[in-house]
């Protein structure tokens, strides 16, 4: 049995699902990527005034994976120093408050642009030059230090977190803060 549809049935049909495509959606799954330009924190100095902090990561049905950093970048695009946090959870495990606090809602005081994120263990590296290894660009660092103590990081910056594509938009490029350390055969402690 063939099935006719009339020319209208079908333009109908077609701007029903395009329509559909532009009404909000549930998501289940997605990346995220936010970042912005940061003059001061309680860590480090950044003499050199190129300063960032990013979240990035990614969720579906079973996990959701966050890391946060920030830097101090020279204009060489080596680093005076990152400090990055990385966390996981999967479903079916409790994920603590301090998981989504840290990376998706820290504490933020507008009047005075201070975002406040706490993390249960951080890696510090100094020093650091970006290195090819594998296909992948990574961060070799003169000194890391691995703190399983926890850290508060308070930044402080012009404006709140950006998306990614705004960020480049603004700014015309992307921090590499981001990138991941790979060990080396320096200082580690």
């Amino acid at each position: 049995m063939k099935i006719k549809t009339s020319k209208l049935q079908f333009r109908v049909l077609f701007f029903l699902s395009a329509c559909s495509f532009f009404l909000p959606q549930k998501v289940i799954a997605g990346p995220i990527g936010v970042v912005r330009p940061i003059t001061s924190n309680n860590i480090y100095q950044c003499s050199t005034g190129i300063a960032y902090e990013q979240v990035t990561g990614n969720s579906n049905i079973n996990q959701t994976w966050l890391s946060y950093a920030v830097g101090c970048l020279n204009r060489d695009g080596t680093a005076r120093w990152i400090i990055q946090a990385a966390a996981a959870c999967s479903s079916g495990s409790s994920c603590s408050d301090s998981f989504s606090g840290a990376y998706l809602s820290p504490d933020f005081d507008r009047q005075s642009g201070t975002y406040t994120r706490s993390f249960p263990q951080v890696v510090i590296g100094t020093d650091c030059e970006l290195e090819e290894v594998s296909n992948l660009e990574l961060w070799s660092c003169e000194q890391m230090i691995h703190d399983e103590d926890g850290l508060t990081v308070s930044t402080v910056g012009d404006s709140e977190m950006m998306l990614l594509g705004q960020f480049f938009q603004q700014y015309g490029n992307l921090p590499t803060i981001g990138r991941g350390f790979r060990s080396s055969n320096r200082t580690t402690r």
